[in-house]
């Protein structure tokens, strides 16, 4: 038919009722749109992932779009017709993401997706939300904030961390430490940022990966809460401040 969408566009017109109880920024009547990401297929990312669902008996990508939809914190979402799984990510999933294989998976973002976290850019115009800039090629918020998922927005403080974190090359906290690290296994980004995530005596806000002096710095401060004590431009340190956690 001409003027038809092309088979793999997944086209939702949603009906909601006024007396369900939906995040308010949804409208009784929305229409969204869902592109598949054709270089993100037979495989699978766990970066911002809100929740993992199994859809029963239904085959449909459209049961996983609505899924989408209806939370304000997905972007994007992945789905396999054969195992009946679908994810959702509060983050627009590109390949500059660490995926592994997955057979099945394909990968669509929403309509929400351009300009959002993660989306791929080479000026800080081409990020969207406010306090956001390009950072090593992709869009986040900028040092001063954290990424809140409920709200789709730059925050200075979260009411709960996560556990993803933003990297910031060549900045950090000087002093403010809860943890310092100088064993050979825990200068990498993982060890060390599982090291904020097991601490539990206070909140790790941060971390710095020093790797002149092979120190891991864990720190319940951030560029915003410490201004006095960030430092920017000095090469071969590593600021990951951490970022909010998504909240049902």
């Amino acid at each position: 038919m001409s003027g038809s969408l092309p088979e793999n566009h997944v086209t939702l017109l949603l009906f909601f009722s006024l007396t369900i109880s939906f995040p308010a920024a949804l409208c009784t009547i929305q229409s969204c749109h869902a592109w598949p990401m054709t270089q993100l297929v037979d495989k699978v990312t766990d970066t911002w992932l809100i929740r993992e669902v199994d859809l029963g008996s239904s085959k449909s990508r459209l049961d996983c779009a609505r899924l989408c939809v209806s939370m304000l914190a997905c972007t994007s979402f992945m789905v396999n017709h054969s195992t009946r799984r679908c994810r959702l990510h509060a983050h627009r999933l590109t390949d500059l993401d660490i995926f592994r294989p997955d057979l099945g998976f394909v990968t669509y973002e929403t309509s929400r997706a351009p300009g959002a976290v993660g989306s791929k850019c080479t000026t800080d115009i081409e990020c969207a939300m406010n306090n956001s800039l390009c950072l090593s090629g992709q869009c986040q918020c900028q040092a001063t904030h954290s990424y809140s998922p409920n709200s789709r927005s730059c925050v200075t403080e979260c009411p709960e961390y996560g556990q993803e974190f933003t990297v910031f090359p060549n900045n950090y906290i000087t002093g403010n430490n809860l943890q310092v690290f100088i064993e050979p296994e825990m200068i990498t980004p993982e060890a060390c940022e599982a090291a904020c995530l097991a601490y539990t005596l206070d909140v790790c806000r941060s971390i710095d990966l020093d790797y002149d002096l092979q120190m891991c710095l864990v720190s319940n401060e951030t560029s915003f809460t410490a201004p006095a004590s960030f430092i920017y431009y000095v090469k071969n340190i590593f600021y990951h401040q951490r970022q909010c956690a998504y909240q049902d």
